[in-house]
């Protein structure tokens, strides 16, 4: 869910909302594999764009922080980081995944062009100076909930996702199947969630995590011309190195297929 601060060639000066995509550009949802240590045990979301005529291949994402930060991953799970919005060229963005040799997940979003450049317009605000900062919470403000939040509020047409609490399903019971090869990082973070993370969830608060994030973009549904049709309608690997489809780090979708 988490992204190291490297320097990246940020290339923010190099475009602007001023610059209107074109009908060839297209807009992704990334979905990062979670990784081996405690900040990337649960995967890391972004949005890429790109714009073949405007040369345009960008990554936008809220997965930057600082490891200089004293008692970092207490304050991870407490919610007491700051966190700021990246962007970045997406091959640089791809290169410590490609690295790691972890999967790469891109799925296409069904935008109109008018959608595509509210979304393009809203990142850029973002990304100001003075609105790129923000207060990290582990469950409800996130590298994933932002993205979802950014791509689910610049749709125009009607949408829906079939919602439903998922029986037995809580944060914890999420957060324990994710860390569940990692018994010391259970015991940590589950002796300081509080109460709040045993109440049961429905299936669009599980935004939380990176991967379900996905799968509610994949189980949405929107009206275009009163047509009911995909919102997210295309998911591959772009990590060609990886062959086989990653293993689900929850078993949450198991339950909740069947009740969609």
């Amino acid at each position: 869910m988490l992204f190291l601060l490297i320097v990246y060639p940020i290339v923010a000066k190099a475009f602007s909302p001023q610059d209107s995509l074109t009908e060839s550009a297209n807009v992704y949802v990334i979905s990062c594999e979670p990784g081996e240590v405690i900040y990337e045990k649960f995967g890391h979301s972004a949005i890429r764009i790109i714009d073949p005529k405007k040369g345009i291949d960008l990554i936008f994402h809220w997965g930057l922080y600082s490891f200089d930060s004293p008692n970092f991953v207490g304050n991870f799970i407490k919610g007491n980081l700051l966190y700021e919005m990246g962007v970045c060229e997406s091959e640089y963005f791809f290169q410590e995944y490609i690295k790691r040799d972890s999967y790469i997940y891109s799925t296409k979003i069904n935008y109109t062009l008018d959608e595509k450049n509210s979304l393009w317009r809203n990142l850029w605000d973002n990304y100001k100076p003075e609105n790129r900062k923000y207060c990290y919470n582990f469950i409800y403000d996130n590298c994933a909930t932002r993205v979802y939040d950014n791509i689910i509020n610049s749709v125009s047409e009607h949408y829906f996702t079939k919602d439903t609490n998922i029986n037995g399903t809580t944060y914890r019971t999420i957060i324990n199947e994710y860390l569940k090869n990692s018994p010391w990082y259970k015991l940590g973070i589950n002796l300081i969630i509080s109460s709040e993370a045993d109440n049961p969830v429905s299936m669009i608060q599980t935004k939380t995590f990176p991967f379900n994030t996905k799968k509610i973009l994949e189980c949405t549904k929107i009206i275009r011309n009163d047509k009911e049709m995909s919102f997210a309608v295309q998911s591959e690997n772009v990590n060609t190195s990886k062959k086989e489809p990653a293993k689900e780090k929850s078993d949450v979708w198991t339950i909740l297929i069947p009740l969609l």
